[in-house]
């Protein structure tokens, strides 16, 4: 059994097709005023007085910009909700070379890459980083299992340094 039958991979395109359609809006707006609303930074034109060309003898021409305004915070997607609360195991498929994640009933997570790992909420990743992963034997098996495993324990790392940077902001 695939991610299908859990209505996709842990992601939320929901979110996403959201901001296209909004972006979307933007640029037909953009079209309809010639693109006044996004605005743009003009360019100062100056000589330097310290700066000088050797060949000429002038200031060399330097282009000076005012500073852009940006978004102070962005924001990130909403947090998917835990799969994982009925956690049976997680185990390298010796086949495939895939990571299974397997709940209690019965239904699993086939990752491939093990950057997909990023894509489960931050109580699934306690949970994925609390119980080893399983692999059968062979070195080769092991070293995919230790990636996976590895990939988890940073993502989670990540995600707690990323919240106590914002919440320091």
């Amino acid at each position: 059994m695939g991610l299908e039958a859990f209505g996709g991979p842990p992601t939320d395109y929901a979110d996403q097709s959201d901001r296209a359609r909004l972006l979307e809006e933007e640029i037909q707006a953009g079209l309809k005023d010639n693109f006044v609303s996004f605005g743009y930074n003009k360019l100062e034109r100056k000589r330097s007085k310290k700066d000088l060309d050797w060949v000429t003898g002038k200031g060399k021409i330097v282009l000076k910009m005012k500073p852009i305004k940006m978004a102070l915070r962005v924001r990130g997607p909403d947090p998917s909700p835990s799969r994982l609360h009925d956690f049976d195991r997680w185990f390298s498929d010796n086949q495939t070379g895939e990571a299974v994640v397997r709940v209690k009933d019965g239904t699993e997570w086939r990752l491939f890459d093990p950057m997909e790992v990023f894509s489960f909420s931050d109580d699934d990743l306690k949970i994925l980083c609390e119980n080893p992963i399983r692999f059968g034997a062979g070195a080769e098996t092991k070293k995919e299992a230790a990636l996976f495993e590895r990939v988890a324990n940073r993502a989670r790392r990540i995600r707690s340094e990323v919240k106590q940077l914002a919440e320091s902001v």
